[in-house]
């Protein structure tokens, strides 16, 4: 897993999301996530990265810089054992992946790719690109549009939105004065859970 791949679903450095994430795919945090996660396929939590609430998945890495504040279950057949002190690579882009679905909002100092669903408030201070075949619904605040799939909602913008043939823009468009400003608090880091912990909940079979 790569910060340059197209796939998977990557919650940059500068990313808050509040929320839920469900779906398919790897989900890698190097921002904060305040909501849970419910993920066939793997959660890694990058040096820096945050995670305050509760993963489903088959596997879950935690490096050691890296927060986690809730309980790890494993759905279907794990794929590993959970790991601490994982290398885990840095998002450079925060993106959800297809397969992927947000219910709440996500806050960004960088750009933002939306490759499968969001349903709540974005605000991206960079570039938001709703790439083919993507569904976007509820309030935009960007710097830049990039629509190539369908956008639902309201939406404030520097520029004029780059609009392929095909896309789906049911929105009222509003010129923005200034680049959004996203509120990315910075809280005290919290103490790593231990592994033992953790890997007890998967021999129990329970969370």
């Amino acid at each position: 897993m790569t910060g340059g791949s197209d796939e998977g679903t990557w919650i940059a450095p500068e990313a808050t999301l509040r929320g839920t994430l469900t779906g398919r795919g790897d989900v890698h945090v190097a921002g904060e996530v305040r909501g849970d996660l419910s993920i066939d396929g793997e959660v890694r939590v990058a040096v820096g990265g945050r995670l305050r609430g509760d993963a489903r998945c088959q596997t879950f890495w935690l490096s050691e810089g890296g927060v986690m504040e809730g309980r790890v279950a494993f759905v279907g057949r794990p794929r590993a054992e959970p790991v601490v002190d994982a290398q885990v690579h840095r998002a450079s882009a925060t993106r959800i992946g297809v397969g992927v679905a947000l219910d709440g909002s996500l806050e960004t100092e960088g750009d933002l790719r939306v490759a499968g669903e969001t349903k709540g408030a974005l605000s991206v201070a960079g570039r938001l690109v709703v790439e083919p075949g993507a569904v976007v619904a509820g309030a935009v605040r960007a710097s830049a549009l990039v629509l190539r799939g369908r956008l639902e909602g309201e939406v404030w913008t520097l520029a004029e939105p780059d609009i392929a043939s095909g896309a789906q823009l049911l929105a009222r468009v509003h010129r923005l004065e200034s680049p959004p400003e996203p509120a990315n608090p910075q809280p005290r880091p919290l103490p790593m859970p231990r592994l033992g912990r953790v890997a007890a909940r998967r021999r129990g079979g329970h969370a």
